[in-house]
């Protein structure tokens, strides 16, 4: 790839990281601190335990599955990065 070439693609993995983030990680670990926060109040403990450790199961297993993904996008971003480096450090060493 051409340096503008990599340049184009690690902004475009940039965009899709920020994005992913913004409107999939960070309300995914919002929405999981807000079910383990305490709650007041006296229900049927059984019922209530049972129900909340799915539904903590589920959130969890979503906010893993967002994170593997984040890791991906950004796995994919530190390639290119390092890519523009190598290609600019060779260009500067004028080769």
């Amino acid at each position: 790839m051409t340096l503008h070439e990599l340049f184009l693609a690690a902004e475009r993995h940039v965009r899709e990281l920020v994005e992913h983030v913004d409107l999939n990680f960070v309300p995914r670990a919002d929405a999981l601190v807000r079910m383990l926060e305490p709650r007041g109040g006296a229900s049927s403990e059984a019922t209530s335990s049972r129900t909340d450790s799915v539904a903590t199961r589920s959130q969890t297993a979503k906010l893993v599955e967002s994170e593997r993904y984040t890791a991906e996008v950004y796995a994919k971003l530190d390639g290119y990065l390092r890519a523009i480096d190598a290609s600019v450090a060779r260009i500067v060493a004028g080769e």
